[in-house]
């Protein structure tokens, strides 16, 4: 009696590789997609708190903001800006010798948002990340909208590898006196 062969055949051996190299390939794209979706929520999520920071520092300042109906506490400045006139000796009374005047500005070149802590002097970058913002007054409030980009300097803004994100807000000035 012969005994039967028991190797592996040719075909059989393509089929094995095929089959291994399909559950490698699934595995490495499943790697890839979930390292790429990490990647995008953690740029969302810089974008959106890097907004929301700045959207934040104004809020602080400019709820501090003091003046009344010949000096109105909010001003434009050219080129992208407001100043914010603020009561620094928290008595809720216009002191221009004493309160102090306060900046913000888009540098739109290098998309900087800069803050001024005694306008005009020397200024802190508080994001690199602002593309636009905006801002209007209205009585006793300022609406602000800021727009944020992870990469500003990229025309593609709002896109997957670049995430926008915009915040918009209402900020009401308690100390601004009415006399």
């Amino acid at each position: 009696m012969r005994a039967k062969n028991r190797s592996v055949s040719l075909l059989e051996l393509i089929i094995a590789i095929s089959l291994l190299s399909l559950i490698v390939i699934a595995f490495s794209s499943i790697e890839l997609f979930s390292r790429y979706q990490m990647v995008s929520s953690d740029r969302r999520a810089r974008v959106q708190n890097e907004a929301a920071y700045v959207v934040e520092h104004m809020a602080q300042n400019i709820t501090r903001a003091i003046g009344n109906r010949n000096q109105f506490p909010i001003t434009n400045i050219p080129s992208d800006g407001i100043r914010v006139r603020i009561d620094s000796t928290a008595d809720g009374r216009l002191d221009t010798a004493n309160d102090i005047e306060i900046a913000y500005r888009l540098l739109t070149g290098p998309n900087r948002m800069n803050y001024y802590s005694n306008y005009p002097g020397p200024s802190v970058v508080i994001s690199s990340r602002i593309s636009a913002w905006t801002w209007a007054v209205s009585n006793n409030s300022v609406f602000i909208g800021v727009t944020a980009c992870d990469n500003p300097g990229l025309a593609t803004c709002g896109e997957p590898d670049n995430p926008e994100a915009i915040i918009n807000t209402r900020i009401i000035m308690p100390s601004v006196s009415t006399n």
